[in-house]
């Protein structure tokens, strides 16, 4: 968690944030999609994180994708989804 959030956390509590994102999906010349299980929830999901403050959605991708699994993506394009509320998701509490 950037120290940007950490600050609106002390500030807001648990109150629901309105984040910006990014995912990255890669999916390999045999077909197969990376997957990692997250240490938080035990959920399997793609690489990505919050945008940081001054970062493009671009940027965060590629930042992500290296800092969790050491990689550098070569091919990318930008697909872009928006979420509706029934999609949202809530991570657990931090303790």
């Amino acid at each position: 968690m950037s120290e940007y959030i950490k600050s609106l956390r002390q500030h807001l509590g648990h109150t629901p944030l309105l984040q910006v994102g990014a995912s990255v999906i890669v999916i390999n010349e045999a077909g197969q999609m990376l997957m990692q299980k997250r240490t938080d929830c035990g959920s399997w999901g793609y690489a990505g994180g919050s945008v940081e403050l001054g970062e493009s959605v671009e940027q965060t991708a590629e930042r992500e994708l290296f800092e969790e699994t050491g990689l550098k993506a070569t091919k990318a394009r930008t697909a872009w989804r928006l979420f509706r509320r029934k999609n949202a998701v809530y991570l657990p509490k931090r303790r």
